[in-house]
Order: C-alpha cells, then structure tokens, then sequence
C-alpha cells in the first residue's frame, strides 16, 4: 500500500497579524487590492493593503476612514496618514486619518 503525504491545511493569517498598527508606524503605502465587508464582530469593513515590498496589511475601518476609501476604487495606489487623536463634537477623542490616491493616476476617484 502506498504511504499517503499528507499537507496541513492553516487557516490565512490571523486578523490580528497583518493588521497595520498607525500608532508605531503613521503611514501606510501600497495598493488597495481587496475590501472585506463586516469582516469581525464589531461589523467593521476591513481594508487590504499590498505594500512595494508585497506584504499585505489590514487596515480597520473607522468613520474617518470609511468616508474616503467609499470613494477609491480596487487598484488605486493609496497613502494613509495617521493623524493622531483629535476630539470629537461629543467629546470622545477619535484617530484622524489623510487619505491620498497617486495624482493623475488612472483610477479615478468615485465621486459621491
């Protein structure tokens, strides 16, 4: 009888792993490859990022965040900037975000 080879199946990297932290590095380049609706339990979209060294970052939705990118198609070259903590009109402090496509790219920016 021949011997079976058998190759574990793992699941992709956990959320967690790949997530891009802006509080140690404030900003992220690469392209928006992928959009993943509802992806945790706090029903965030989660943003897909492939850096020029071919790592792909996760970047959690916020308010902030979700206004610009409902704007950038899949494809775009996009840069984000960590603003830092800015206070909101409730009082709350919330993360503020820049968000920037390549200039005359040829993706365009989906208007509202």
């Amino acid at each position: 009888m021949a011997e079976t080879n058998w190759q574990e199946v793992v699941p992709d990297t956990d959320l967690e792993d790949n997530r891009h932290d802006f509080e140690k590095e404030d900003t992220l380049e690469g392209v928006y490859f992928k959009k993943l609706e509802k992806a945790d339990k706090y029903d965030r979209d989660h943003y897909l990022i492939r850096t020029s060294s071919g790592e792909e970052k996760k970047v959690f939705s916020s308010t902030v965040l979700k206004k610009r990118f409902d704007k950038i198609e899949i494809g775009s070259n996009v840069k984000i900037e960590f603003m830092g903590l800015k206070p909101s009109g409730q009082g709350q402090d919330y993360k503020d975000f820049k968000v920037y496509v390549v200039e005359g790219s040829d993706i365009p920016i989906i208007e509202e």
